[in-house]
This record gives structure tokens, sequence and C-alpha cells, in this order.
């Protein structure tokens, strides 16, 4: 396998390992900047980036709706405290090399600066009393 097929593959875990810290630090009461500090030092320990503006968000009447679930790049407008009901989406997007992206010409496809690997995982959770509970894992 090439050095490049190494990155790729470690980005694939590192993101699924950052989604694990976020479904493990998810619970009522928690407050959100103790979910990101989870995923950060797991991105730490996997030697990946984590992409700011690429943030997971609350699902309720409309796909994207507050609050915006930020794993990098946090501001204080991002603290909220996580309660039993909400739906959110849990979002790592992780890159070997530098954390910056561009928008290629069709306004949609994202490539890293750098052209090193990176990887996305996305769940859907719902929080409940006794924690969380993934509603939509397209890897599982």
């Amino acid at each position: 396998a090439s050095a490049l097929d190494d990155r790729a593959s470690r980005a694939v875990r590192a993101a699924r390992a950052c989604t694990d810290a976020a479904l493990r630090a998810v619970r009522p009461g928690v407050r959100w900047p103790a979910v990101a500090e989870a995923v950060a030092r797991v991105a730490a320990e996997h030697r990946v980036s984590l992409l700011a503006g690429f943030d997971g968000h609350g699902i309720g009447r409309r796909l994207h709706e507050p609050p915006r679930c930020r794993l990098a790049g946090l501001t204080p407008e991002d603290d909220f405290v996580l309660r039993p009901g909400m739906v959110l989406t849990l979002e790592p997007t992780v890159l070997t090399g530098v954390p910056e992206v561009r928008t290629d010409a069709d306004g949609w496809t994202q490539r890293s600066v750098d052209g090193l690997p990176g990887a996305h995982h996305e769940v859907t959770v719902g929080v409940v009393r006794g924690g969380v509970r993934v509603l939509v894992d397209p890897l599982a």
C-alpha cells in the first residue's frame, strides 16, 4: 500500500473514532464544548486535524436547525446544554494534512488544499434520559 493509502485509511479510522468519542460524551446536562473537547483529544491521538466550518446541527421540522454543533473553531455562541429530546448530527470531518479545503468549480466538491486525504462521518442522534440513541449511521 502507498503512503497516500495509509493516510486515507488513517483518516477513515480517525473520523469514526471521533464520532465514537462524541457518542460517549453526549449526555443530558453536558455542555457542547465538552463534547468538542473529547473529539479534539481523539483527533490529536490519531494525528489528524478537525476541519472547522463543517459542523453538525439540530434536526427538527427542517434539516438544518440550531444548535450549530461545531467540533472545531468554537465560539462563545457554541456553548449550549444537551437536553433530552434534542435531535442533532455529529459530523467530524478530519484531514491528514493542512486543515483547509477549497471548493471545486462545481460549487460543491471540497478538496484539501494540500491534496492529502480526509474523511467525514455523520450520524444523527437523539439525546435521551439515559444518554444518546443513534438514529442514523450510514456505516452501521
